[in-house]
């Protein structure tokens, strides 16, 4: 263990990855400029099959580690690093991608530069695996293709361009603890990822934690990283359940929190509603039909668990 404080923690969560993806991150992180020694590595091995612990190789690193967290869940699963980190600022990244060699520089320099600012990530651009369906572009940013002409900050309660994501993402210590806080409350850990489930929506409320405390998030450009597509995700059922598990986490998180909280729309929709919804339905292809219904399954799902909560 560092006897000295990094600077910086990087907490590294995966679950049954893809080795030669992992692989390929690892390779990225051990090319940083930033030196070893200014920063530490926790790898949070989050109920893998098959341990990590004897399968990757952190030696290159003097101050790495491997952690397990044997019940199943991202949220879980970085809760486990948080309790973990020693260092100020912490971040988060995912066993699909690769950051550039300035990255952690460019990270711990704006966390110096930016004292405003308490959550920051930077700009994702995706590596698909294989032939690309023409059908996929509309629907790149949900596979978390995210690519940033200009610097962006906001210090609203909503998506925006100047919304980290979950990969990349940077807190300060005290956003990350302030958010370990929220998860005590167990329908704020129903947002992470979970297994096979797509749910998603910690990632706003990680972001959501920095306002909470007075601070702003930002995006910026100088903070480069490549996400890595499988091909298993260029399917219309997986875009599918991703969109459904999107539009859930979104009332959810939504609903967590008073400053974004809303009535049902469902029970507004009314018989205009309808002939609106049943136009659209007569003017687009196949497998948007499908989308409208996914989407709208998904509401009622959303809403019905929201009920469920006692968060109407």
């Amino acid at each position: 263990m560092n006897t000295l404080k990094p600077s910086l923690s990087v907490i590294l969560n995966t679950h049954n990855p893809r080795m030669d993806f992992l692989q390929r991150t690892l390779v990225g992180l051990q090319a940083q400029t930033l030196p070893h020694a200014e920063w530490e590595l926790i790898l949070v091995d989050n109920a893998s099959d098959q341990p990590l612990i004897d399968r990757v190789n952190l030696a290159w690193h003097p101050f790495a580690r491997v952690v397990l967290e044997n019940e199943l869940g991202l949220t879980l699963a970085r809760l486990c690093g948080i309790h973990e980190a020693q260092g100020p600022v912490i971040m988060f990244v995912d066993d699909d991608t690769i950051l550039a060699n300035d990255y952690l520089k460019n990270a711990k320099d704006i966390g110096d530069q930016w004292p405003t600012i308490g959550a920051w990530g930077g700009s994702i651009n995706a590596e698909f695996e294989g032939v690309l369906p023409p059908w996929i572009d509309r629907y790149r940013h949900l596979l978390g293709d995210r690519p940033l002409k200009r610097d962006s900050w906001s210090n609203a309660y909503c998506w925006s361009e100047a919304t980290p994501g979950g990969t990349g993402i940077c807190m300060r210590r005290k956003v990350a603890e302030f958010f370990a806080q929220k998860c005590l409350d167990p329908n704020h850990r129903t947002l992470g990822r979970r297994g096979k489930a797509l749910t998603s929506g910690e990632d706003g409320d990680m972001a959501y934690c920095a306002m909470d405390l007075g601070f702003g998030t930002a995006r910026f450009v100088c903070l480069q990283m490549t996400h890595l597509v499988a091909a298993t995700k260029l399917t219309e059922e997986y875009v599918l359940r991703l969109r459904e598990a999107i539009v859930i986490s979104s009332v959810l998180l939504n609903q967590l929190r008073p400053e974004t909280r809303q009535t049902n729309p469902i029970h507004r929709l009314g018989p205009l509603g309808w002939i609106l919804f049943w136009r659209e339905w007569l003017r687009v292809d196949h497998f948007s039909r499908r989308e409208m219904l996914v989407i709208r399954r998904a509401e009622h799902r959303a809403w019905q668990m929201v009920h469920e909560m006692g968060l109407e």
